[in-house]
């Protein structure tokens, strides 16, 4: 969601001084006139605001359209000046200062090296001429747009790949007695209090940009991290769900780095700021449920084989799903909480839900396609009572090192509510 700025803000104070000291500085050459607009269309790395997971493979790209000076088309760029701020103290990162050039597209941050996991604003304030040099102008500063940095440096020490522990899986296609394998498909889910009184599931620390004035506790941000093991078929390899809302799908396929990148194709995770879903389901200090649903990957190549020990012996402990949400409140403080938590998460073996056929797989019926709603367990993504039949979920040994911000933006999700419908009555038999 949209942090919501007041009608007059920091920003506009900073554009008006700045359009101020622009005029001052360039009456002893020119007539500079105010622009007609502020520059529109920001874009950092290539994303509308807010661009998420950024700073990863170097520092972001600036990006953004030049308003026209009053009273012509043909306006040319002759300089610009970038502000950065964290968006939660509007505490200035880096001011580029008013910079010659024509240049509104790749424009590089030159700051301070970016925190992990944060969210910042930027603004952008432009000057311009007419053809052949004529006249001037210098445009208010444009409304502010947003991005939010990936992990930095790496996931928190806690977080872990999550999954159930080896369940009895019969093979009767091989004609043996088979090992325990874990299921495909899980369920996880825990309650967490992101209250600083509670903190069940929550690892607690200051934040850097405390402040002792405002002591109250409410959700002011929260940024969630996250990705599972990918399957070919199925690239939707885990969603998340927090006090029984959908707010991820993902992460699909893996990526190699565009900037700066050695051409290696990597795993992603998905970075989302969930800041309205998340003080939502925890107003007034109550718990909340967080819900991961995933999949453990094939055990071959073969996109249509579902031999969960794969032709070549039996397969590779499965990484699960993966996923750090950081909560910060208004007092300052914040709020971890990581899939490797095992002390909280419990899990439900999918496999009844979305294997009902078990290991019996044909061209015409495959896993996914064959599902049995029936056996989905009532309100696991909501109720905060402990649900019967869960077991306590384990951690496996996968890194999380390979993981990558993902560069394309997560799938958007929209909750659409049941419609009407008009029952329209047959026509009378002629």
């Amino acid at each position: 969601p949209q942090t919501s700025w007041p009608a007059v803000g920091w920003w506009a104070g900073v554009g008006l001084i700045v359009q101020a000291s622009a005029v001052a500085a360039a009456a002893a050459t020119t007539a500079v006139t105010a622009a007609a607009a502020a520059p529109t269309g920001l874009l950092c790395d290539f994303q509308r605001t807010p661009a998420l997971g950024v700073g990863w493979h170097a520092p972001p790209l600036f990006g953004w359209i030049v308003p026209g000076c009053p009273g012509g088309s043909s306006t040319v760029q002759t300089a610009y000046r970038l502000e950065v701020r964290l968006e939660v103290t509007a505490e200035l990162v880096w001011d580029s200062g008013r910079v010659v050039g024509n240049g509104s597209t790749r424009v590089p941050y030159d700051g301070p090296a970016l925190l992990p996991a944060e969210s910042y604003v930027w603004t952008v304030v432009t000057w311009g001429s007419g053809p052949n040099g004529s006249g001037g102008c210098v445009s208010p500063a444009s409304a502010p747009a947003r991005f939010v940095t990936a992990l930095l440096h790496g996931w928190h020490p806690s977080t872990a790949f999550l999954w159930l522990p080896n369940t009895s899986n019969p093979l009767t296609q091989f004609g043996d007695t088979p090992p325990a394998l874990p299921p495909r498909f899980g369920y996880f889910r825990r309650v967490m209090d992101v209250s600083q009184a509670g903190g069940d599931g929550c690892i607690h620390s200051p934040r850097p940009h405390s402040t002792a004035q405002n002591r109250t506790t409410a959700v002011t941000r929260a940024l969630l991290f996250a990705s599972g093991s990918v399957d070919p078929t199925i690239l939707s390899a885990v969603k998340v769900y927090i006090g029984g809302r959908l707010v991820a799908v993902g992460p699909g396929r893996g990526e190699a780095g565009v900037r700066n990148g050695d051409g290696q194709f990597r795993p992603v995770y998905m970075t989302l700021d969930v800041t309205g879903t998340v003080a939502a389901a925890t107003r007034q200090g109550q718990p909340a449920v967080l819900a991961v649903e995933g999949q453990s990957p094939m055990g071959d190549d073969d996109w249509d084989t579902w031999d969960p020990r794969g032709r070549t012996g039996l397969a590779a402990p499965p990484p699960g799903v993966v996923l750090e949400l950081q909560i910060l409140r208004s007092d300052g403080t914040s709020c971890t909480v990581t899939s490797g938590d095992r002390g909280g998460w419990t899990g439900w073996n999918a496999d009844a839900y979305y294997r009902p056929l078990g290991d019996t797989v044909t061209w015409y019926n495959q896993v996914v396609e064959n599902t049995d709603a029936r056996a989905e367990p009532l309100e696991w993504r909501s109720s905060v009572t402990a649900a019967a039949n869960w077991r306590p979920a384990v951690t496996t040994n996968a890194s999380t090192a390979a993981l990558a911000p993902k560069m394309a933006r997560p799938l958007q999700v929209f909750a659409v509510g049941p419609q009407p419908l008009a029952v329209v009555p047959p026509p009378p038999p002629p």
